[in-house]
C-alpha cells in the first residue's frame, strides 16, 4: 500500500549467502525464549531451569512465543568422560539433560544449551574444539533445540578465521540430521553478519555482551546503524544484539561495587527496538521473582507481532542530533538526539519506534531537555504529506487519525520511546 521506495528495508542481501541444510527451517522467525546468563551467570541448575519453565507457562509467555529455555555456561563437569563426551554436572542436573529436555517438551517448550568454539568455555569448562561430530551427536541424543557457541579460549587460527571452525561445527550438525538452531556468539568482532549464514548460522551475535545500562544499549544501537545490519537478516538467519535486559538485576551485574539495572523507560525502549529490528527476543530476568512492570513489557502481544513479522527488518529512517555531542553525550550547552526506526509490515502497514536517545556512552542526561516531541517525516515512512493515517500506540492502545504531515510522537523523556503502527485510512 505504501511506497516501497520510500521505506526501503533491504533483506535481499541474504539471498547471496550460502545455506547449510541442517539449519534451514530452524528459525523462520526470530527465536523467542529465555537464557540463564544475564541474571544468573554460571549459577545454573535443574531446579532453576524447571522453575523458570513453569513460570513461562503460568505467565502465558509460552503462548506468546517464548518457548526456548536456554542453559548457558556452567552446566558441565570440568572434564569429558572416558568416551570423550561432554557430561552434565550431576550435582546441578541430577536427572541429566536428556530427561530435562523431555520435560521441556512435555510443557510445550524446547531446551537450549551452551558450548564454545574453543578448548574451554568462558567459564573454564570443556569447549567443543576438535569434538565437532561427537558434540553434535551428543546434543542430538539430548534433543537440544538451540546451541549457543561462544568464542572464548580459542585455538590457533580461530581468532583470524573463525568461520572455518564454525563451519566445521555446522557441517557436523548437518551430518547428524538433527534440526537445531545454530547460534554463533563471536561477539561481532569480524562482522559475522557477512558470513555466519554461509556456515549454517541461524542467529549471530553482532555485539559484545549487553549489560543493563543505557550506555550498553546505546552502543549497540550505534553499531546497528553504522553496519546497516538490517541488510543481513531474514528467515533462518537473524542479527543477535544479545539478551533482553528487561527486569535483569541479578548476581552477574550486581557484585561488590557494580550496581546496574535498566529503568522502566529504558527496558521498554530496548524491547521495542529489539522487536522492530527482528532481533531474537531472549529474556534473561528472574521470572520467579519478576516485577509486574517487567512482565507487562515482555508480554505486549502487539509489539511481539512486529518482531515476528518478517516482511522487512527495521532500520533508522530519521535522525536528528543538535548541540555539542561526543559519543552521544552532551559536552556543553543544550543538546538533542532523537531517532525514528521503521519497518514495513505484511499487508502494508508501517511500524515505527520513536526514541529519545539523550545520553550516550555514559548514563548522563546532562544538557538534554526533560522531554522531546519528535516530528516525523512522512516521506521516510512511505507516505505523502496529504495522506490520512490511523495511528495505533501499541503500548497504550490509543488510536488516532491524523494527516501524515502531522505525525509526531508524544513527549518523550530521555531514553523513553513510543511504538506505533500506522495504517492508511480508507
Amino acid at each position: 500500500i505504501m511506497n516501497p521506495r520510500a521505506l526501503l528495508v533491504v533483506t535481499a542481501v541474504c539471498s547471496l549467502c550460502g545455506r547449510v541444510w541442517a539449519t534451514q527451517g530452524a528459525a523462520p522467525t526470530p527465536v523467542m525464549g529465555w537464557n540463564s546468563w544475564g541474571n544468573f551467570g554460571l549459577e545454573v541448575s535443574e531446579t532453576l531451569i524447571t522453575k523458570t519453565a513453569d513460570r513461562i507457562v503460568s505467565l502465558g509467555l509460552k503462548d506468546l512465543g517464548y518457548r526456548m529455555v536456554g542453559i548457558d555456561d556452567g552446566w558441565s563437569v570440568e572434564e569429558r568422560d572416558e568416551n570423550d563426551r561432554l557430561q552434565a554436572n550431576p550435582d546441578r542436573f541430577p536427572s541429566g539433560l536428556e530427561a530435562l529436555s523431555n520435560r521441556m517438551t512435555q510443557k510445550g517448550l524446547k531446551l537450549g544449551l551452551y558450548t564454545d568454539i574453543g578448548k574451554r568455555t568462558c567459564g573454564g569448562l570443556p569447549g567443543s574444539y576438535g569434538h565437532w561430530a561427537t558434540d553434535a551427536e551428543t546434543f542430538k541424543a539430548w534433543n537440544i533445540s538451540l546451541i549457543k557457541v561462544d568464542f572464548c579460549h580459542r585455538a590457533a587460527g580461530e581468532l583470524e578465521e573463525p568461520w572455518k571452525f564454525y563451519k566445521d561445527f555446522g557441517d557436523a550438525f548437518k551430518a547428524s540430521s538433527h534440526e537445531i538452531v545454530f547460534s554463533l556468539c563471536e561477539w561481532g568482532w569480524l562482522k559475522p553478519e557477512r558470513w555466519a549464514r554461509s556456515v549454517g548460522g541461524n542467529m549471530w551475535r553482532v555485539t559484545q555482551d549487553v549489560f543493563p545500562a543505557w550506555k550498553s544499549i546505546s552502543t549497540i544501537l550505534d553499531d546497528y546503524k553504522s553496519r546497516s545490519l538490517q541488510n543481513f537478516a531474514g528467515p533462518d538467519g537473524w542479527n543477535d544484539p544479545d539478551l533482553l535486559m528487561v527486569g535483569v538485576n541479578g548476581s552477574l551485574f550486581n557484585k561488590g561495587q557494580i550496581k546496574s539495572a535498566l529503568t522502566r523507560d529504558e527496558s521498554a525502549t530496548q524491547f521495542n527496538l529489539w522487536s522492530i529490528t527482528n532481533a531474537p527476543l531472549i529474556l534473561s530476568l528472574d521470572l520467579v521473582n519478576a516485577e509486574q512492570w517487567a512482565i507487562d513489557i515482555i508480554s505486549n502481544k502487539a509489539v511481539i507481532g512486529l518482531n515476528q513479522d518478517t516482511k522487512s527488518v527495521g532500520r533508522v529512517v530519521q535522525e536528528s542530533k543538535k548541540g555539542a555531542l561526543f559519543r552521544g553525550n552532551c559536552v556543553v550547552g543544550s543538546c538533542s538526539f532523537v531517532q525514528v526506526w521503521a519497518k514495513e509490515l505484511t499487508g502494508g502497514d508501517v511500524a515505527v519506534v520513536a526514541v529519545n536517545r539523550a545520553g550516550g556512552v555514559s548514563d548522563s542526561q546532562k544538557g538534554f531537555k526533560d522531554e522531546e516531541v519528535i516530528q516525523m517525516d512522512p516521506r521516510q515512512l512511505g507516505l505523502d504529506a496529504s495522506d490520512v493515517v490511523t495511528v495505533t500506540d501499541l503500548e497504550s492502545g490509543t488510536v488516532t487519525t491524523v494527516n501524515a504531515s502531522d505525525l509526531r510522537s508524544k513527549a518523550l523523556r530521555p531514553h523513553e520511546s513510543q511504538v506505533l503502527r500506522i495504517s492508511l485510512s480508507s
